[in-house]
């Protein structure tokens, strides 16, 4: 089951020559470690280009989900977009 979330959160990344990956995220007081990137994307959304992720990853509880996360290139924004339970 999909659950949209839409909601901005702190992220840490790699950023090199190769793109953008994102390693871990914060979401309800809990850190999100990414495991594995499955799946990347891009859109546009006015000027700004944004980075779209689908990631698997392990709360700090250890319980584990899907996520979709997305990067605004321009206002260097992370957003988590939706959770898959």
């Amino acid at each position: 089951m999909s659950t949209v979330i839409g909601e901005k959160v702190k992220a840490g990344a790699v950023f090199n020559k190769a793109g953008v990956t994102p390693r871990w995220f914060k979401w309800n007081n809990r850190k999100i470690d990414v495991t594995e990137v499955t799946y990347t994307w891009k859109s546009v959304e006015g000027a700004a280009a944004v980075l779209h992720f689908s990631v698997t990853g392990v709360s700090s509880e250890g319980s584990g989900a899907m996520y979709e996360v997305s990067f605004n290139q321009k206002t260097l924004e992370w957003v988590l977009e939706k959770v898959e339970t």
